[in-house]
């Protein structure tokens, strides 16, 4: 998975995944991603981190002259400190969704709702902690499959790093975890960072000029060149796109030109953010590292050792002129919207030391990220640009979390784990509002399904491993999300679903249970799953709980978890520094089957518990199962 990174960077990795490769390496080429990085490389990162980058790469390297079977394709390594970072700034720009908005241009659709799994993070001082400890939860939902699930690793040097925590394949750096001194975590937000220019263009004598400032330019060719592996055989694929002022430049189907730009094209630092992140031991360090703007999007949040909490919505969100639709295409000929810098760190949105003594996000609005009093004014996100695209909604796990801090004056930190395992719909939300027409079917109508919509009426909207009432709802939510084509986001508006429409979904949701499991009567234990190998243990939660599980059927017919709680990490901190750590993977370190840390880490999952993390080199190497020193 580490290769995948690698290949997709340096775009061959249509050579190896074929079509779906060669997607990428579209994106890698015809954004000009090695051009960039080539002029960018020098000027953007220090020399100890030029020196840590490097390192990394120098292990790559050795690992794959020693171990050639394991190599994807021949003649990619050894690849150099630039190829590597060619590899984060894919990622980079694939976050900020560039390659969404191409797709839009190649196929003339404008008007695509974005979708993206959710995650939970909350942080408690002493204000909110009867031992007044400072706590935090980090609990991000990926994919616990593949190139964006998370490994785990505990990075320690003689030069200042000492942290655990989670990692994208093919990070150098934790992207979220926790040092003796800090901690922090990360959810996705909303931002719109990406803008797109619609092209004014005329060919002469076989170029393509375009207008900018009434001016006309020529509109540079790219060549892409492309080997696909199609059948075991590699075919060459030869494509043009095109440069502008404004940034690369595709053809739509009808021929019109449209540019593309966003802050990854300009910024490589994303991880040298990190790995200032990482060696970070107080609050001034940390920010200092935010500062940098490198990481393309993101809520961050942080704790530490002197009770700081803090709260921000980070993200490279251009400099923008109002008065203009940033949804839309825009004028390419108007220089007016043509942007040059981020807005600055300082006036982004966040939050440090409420009095209430909490923050938190499940990738609802920005401005709701802790108690109503301490937030300046409930129309705070007046005074922030409306064009970044800031959220000013709330969904299921936000509104539940809200219900859930407010039982208790102070937590022990038993009760601030247990808040992360709910496995409860809030009372009151868009999604469970929307769900009136459901609970207001008159069951005798449908005699076939009038059991089935009994239970579901009467469900008590809580989702565990032994709730009958629980499989009904949730299946018949998936077929209706299916149908549909539903993403997250509608958990934050609600969904539109007729009394007619409610019984075809119950009536679909029969027929799989019936078919699959022979009744109806399955407790949501034995009909949601997570599974890996051999191995299958019943999981709880939805997909927009505090305990995430996104899951579709496999072929037995059977809820399979593929998105939720892809790495968790509690941990406390007093004025001494870390007291305590602990965290979970979904399934093991490895991914290899024959492994035996291939799904040693389950019976965690499932049992709502973690493994310790050790700060203390001496009960680091007690617990260690092998050592590797280097003399």
């Amino acid at each position: 998975m580490i290769q995948e990174t690698v290949l997709s960077g340096v775009g061959r990795y249509g050579e190896v995944a074929g079509k779906d490769g060669a997607k990428r390496d579209f994106l890698v080429k015809s954004l000009q991603l090695k051009e960039r990085v080539d002029t960018l490389y020098e000027g953007s990162f220090s020399d100890a981190y030029k020196k840590y980058v490097n390192g990394y790469v120098q292990g790559l390297n050795d690992y794959a002259k020693a171990h050639p079977n394991v190599c994807k394709l021949k003649g990619v390594f050894p690849i150099t400190d630039k190829q590597y970072i060619q590899g984060t700034m894919f990622i980079c720009c694939y976050m900020q969704y560039v390659h969404k908005e191409i797709q839009k241009i190649m196929s003339g659709k404008y008007d695509e709702i974005e979708s993206h799994q959710g995650s939970n993070f909350y942080a408690f001082n002493s204000n909110k902690t009867i031992d007044g400890s400072t706590y935090l939860c980090a609990n991000p939902h990926q994919p616990l499959e593949g190139p964006f699930s998370w490994y785990e690793a505990h990075l320690k040097s003689e030069e200042g790093l000492d942290v655990h925590g989670c990692l994208f394949f093919g990070g150098a750096s934790v992207a979220i975890g926790s040092t003796p001194s800090l901690g922090w975590s990360m959810t996705f937000n909303s931002l719109d960072l990406v803008d797109v220019y619609h092209l004014t263009t005329r060919k002469e004598n076989d170029k393509i000029y375009y207008e900018y400032n009434n001016e006309w330019r020529l509109l540079a060719p790219v060549k892409v060149d492309l080997n696909v592996k199609v059948l075991g055989i590699k075919i060459k694929v030869n494509k043009t796109t095109y440069t502008s002022i404004h940034g690369p430049v595709y053809e739509s189907e009808n021929g019109e030109y449209y540019a593309v730009r966003c802050g990854g094209l300009f910024n490589i630092k994303a991880n040298e953010q990190l790995y200032m992140m990482n060696k970070s031991t107080n609050f001034k360090e940390w920010y200092t590292a935010l500062e940098t703007q490198g990481l393309p999007r993101y809520n961050i949040t942080y704790a530490d050792k002197e009770d700081n909490i803090f709260y921000i919505n980070h993200g490279q969100i251009p400099n923008r002129v109002k008065g203009f639709d940033y949804k839309k295409p825009l004028d390419g000929n108007n220089p007016t919207t043509l942007w040059t810098s981020y807005i600055k760190e300082t006036d982004l949105p966040q939050v440090k030391n409420p009095s209430c003594g909490y923050v938190f996000n499940m990738n609802n609005s920005e401005f709701t990220c802790t108690c109503p009093e301490a937030m300046q004014d409930s129309t705070d996100h007046i005074k922030f640009p409306k064009e970044a695209g800031y959220r000013i909604t709330e969904n299921n796990r936000s509104m539940r979390f809200m219900e859930l801090v407010k039982t208790k004056n102070k937590f022990d930190f038993d009760a601030f784990r247990n808040v992360k395992y709910d496995v409860s719909f809030p009372e009151h939300s868009a999604f469970m509002s929307s769900l009136a027409s459901l609970y207001s079917i008159d069951k005798n109508k449908y005699p076939d399904i009038s059991s089935e919509i009994g239970l579901i009426q009467k469900w008590n909207r809580v989702v565990d491993t032994n709730s009958v009432a629980a499989t009904l709802a949730i299946c018949t939510f998936h077929f209706l999300f299916e149908d549909k084509h539903y993403g997250a986001e509608i958990f934050l508006t609600g969904v539109t679903c007729t009394e007619s429409e409610w019984v075809k979904y119950i009536r679909i949701t029969k027929a799989h249970l019936t078919k699959y499991f022979k009744s109806t009567n399955i407790p949501y234990g034995n009909f949601c799953r997570q599974m890996r190998g051999a191995s299958s243990t019943p999981t709880v939660g939805f997909p927009d709980m505090l305990q995430a599980s996104y899951a579709k059927p496999n072929k037995q017919g059977i809820f399979e978890v593929y998105i939720g709680d892809s790495y968790l990490q509690f941990t406390k901190f007093d004025k001494s520094g870390i007291l305590s750590c602990e965290s979970m993977l979904p399934y093991g370190v490895s991914s290899r089957p024959e492994s035996k840390h291939y799904t040693d880490q389950m019976k965690l999952y499932v049992s709502k518990t973690c493994k310790p993390v050790y700060f203390s080199k001496d009960l680091l190497l007690q617990h260690s199962e092998q050592n590797y020193w280097l003399k």
